[in-house]
C-alpha cells in the first residue's frame, strides 16, 4: 500500500512539474507582438484609416518604445486640436504623436 501511494504522489509530481513547465514554454515567435489578444499589426491595420483622416496628420506606422510595439502618429503641427483628437493609446497599445511637418513625395529625382 505505501508504495502504491509513493507512486501516486510521484506521479502527481510529475505533472505538476509537466504543466508548470509547458506553462512557462514561449509561444514560436511569428513576428508579430502583441499586447493582449490582438498583435499590433491587427489594431494598426483596424485605425489606420481613421487616424489618417484626422486634419493635421500626415503619416502613421508602427514603432518601439520603450522596447515595447506602438503606434506613431505623425502631424504636420501638434496642435490642441491634433492632441485632442489623437488617443494616448489604441487597443492597450500607447499612441505616440511626433512633429514631422508636411511631408511631401519626391518627384522621381
Amino acid at each position: 500500500m505505501r508504495k502504491y501511494i509513493k507512486v501516486c504522489v510521484t506521479a502527481a509530481l510529475v505533472i505538476v512539474f509537466i504543466t508548470g513547465m509547458m506553462a512557462c514554454v514561449r509561444k514560436k515567435d511569428t513576428g508579430a507582438i502583441s499586447a493582449g489578444t490582438r498583435s499590433v499589426e491587427q489594431v494598426f491595420d483596424t485605425h489606420r484609416d481613421s487616424l489618417l483622416s484626422i486634419p493635421g496628420v500626415v503619416g502613421a506606422g508602427i514603432a518601439k518604445s520603450e522596447g515595447k510595439p506602438c503606434l506613431v502618429i505623425m502631424v504636420k503641427d501638434k496642435t490642441q486640436y491634433t492632441e485632442g483628437q489623437i488617443p494616448k493609446e489604441l487597443d492597450g497599445y500607447r499612441v505616440i504623436m511626433q512633429e514631422t511637418g508636411e511631408i511631401k513625395a519626391l518627384d522621381g529625382q
